[in-house]
């Protein structure tokens, strides 16, 4: 199911980039907004919503802080907060990366969860983080290093400036500019 949500969601926006499409997206923003104050949504599809919310900032990142923190506290069993969690993260970490509100509020519940809980979370996150890229999972591990100390987390590969001048040379050329 969250996967025809994401492809509903990719269609919609698409269409929207015509006039006649923008309407729709809009009913479509404000349908995944009423979705977000249910209770009987399940986790997977609940969490996805937030981040598609994010994504296209019909959300701010702190209101989905406080939201991701609302549902890893007290209530839903640990299954169905992995589950939350798992539908705000697939499809990438760099939200973590680059957000620490978010990280700190993830790494807490973990660090937090009951030795008889873990078990029964331990698949479901291997399974979210699992599917970040190899460089997502390293600047994930090096961000989650970082967050006691304060300091920004360094990228997992120091960026090479003649690599990334060709790499602007080429945008520039994509875009019309000067090579």
């Amino acid at each position: 199911m969250r996967g025809r949500l994401d492809a509903v969601h990719a269609a919609i926006t698409l269409h929207a980039q015509g006039e006649a499409g923008h309407h729709a997206r809009e009913e479509w923003i404000a349908v995944l907004s009423a979705l977000t104050g249910r209770r009987d949504v399940h986790g997977l599809l609940a969490g996805r919503i937030v981040r598609i919310l994010v994504d296209d900032r019909a959300l701010p990142r702190e209101e989905a802080a406080r939201r991701f923190s609302a549902h890893l506290s007290v209530g839903p069993s640990a299954a169905d907060k992995a589950a939350w969690a798992e539908g705000f993260l697939a499809g990438s970490g760099l939200l973590l990366v680059h957000d620490r509100d978010l990280l700190g509020v993830l790494d807490g519940w973990v660090a937090t969860l009951p030795e008889q809980e873990f078990p029964d979370v331990l698949p479901l996150l291997r399974r979210t983080f699992g599917g970040f890229s190899p460089g997502e999972r390293a600047n994930l591990a090096s961000a989650v290093h970082q967050l006691g100390t304060g300091a920004p987390a360094p990228v997992a590969e120091p960026v090479d400036p003649a690599r990334a001048e060709a790499v602007l040379r080429t945008v520039a050329a994509i875009l019309g500019g000067r090579p």
